[in-house]
């Protein structure tokens, strides 16, 4: 089991940094076993957001992580914007 870092987007607004960055995020701090999972549990916590990012939470401050974010069920890579393949 892992730990991801969880945002929602819906309380920032258009022209704040936290709208686009998920840096300036506050975090929600999800034990999942994968991507899906955590954002299968962030679902539930907010059921009329519909966006939101997670990402692998590390303690190496250099180490890369990918930033998926849900969207209508569907799982995206934010770098990309393409949809994410998960397993």
């Amino acid at each position: 089991m892992n730990i991801y870092r969880c945002t929602r987007q819906r309380p920032y607004t258009i022209g704040t940094p936290g709208f686009t960055n998920p840096k300036h995020r506050d975090g929600y701090y999800q034990e999942a076993d994968s991507h899906e999972e955590a954002l299968s549990l962030m679902q539930a916590q907010f059921p009329d957001e519909k966006v939101f990012s997670v990402q692998l939470w590390t303690s190496d401050k250099n180490a890369s992580t990918d930033v998926y974010y849900m969207e209508d069920g569907i799982l995206y890579l934010t770098a990309t914007g393409e949809v994410a393949s998960i397993k």
